[in-house]
């Protein structure tokens, strides 16, 4: 296994349903739903940037990493991409399950 498998099978299981995803800001509190810090114990869903920062412990070589693996270069792309207007939850996992499928075939 790798860091960078680990890494896509943590933020899959991070954004396991809709309650786990926001968008509009980086993570939301458990209680009031405002935003709040992603890395806080308060946060209870993440935007996909948000999520990736958090599983990788904002180590910035793991979170390039896994932005790239998911196929997005840079934290902005990856904000503009989540907040799309029309941009719903079943959209978010198939960037990460194409990656987990890629990353399986390359270590085996």
């Amino acid at each position: 296994m790798t860091q960078l498998l680990d890494d896509l099978r943590a933020l899959d299981a991070l954004l396991s349903d809709e309650s786990k995803w926001t968008k509009g800001a980086p993570a939301r509190d458990r209680r009031s739903g405002a935003p709040t810090n992603p890395d806080g114990d308060a946060a209870s869903c993440w935007c996909l940037d948000a999520g990736i920062v958090r599983v990788c412990s904002s180590t910035s070589i793991r979170v390039v990493s896994l932005r790239t693996a998911i196929g997005f270069a840079g934290a902005a792309k990856t904000y503009r991409w989540n907040d799309a207007k029309k941009r719903s939850f079943p959209e978010v996992k198939p960037p990460i399950a194409r990656a987990i499928a890629t990353e399986e075939g390359r270590v085996k």
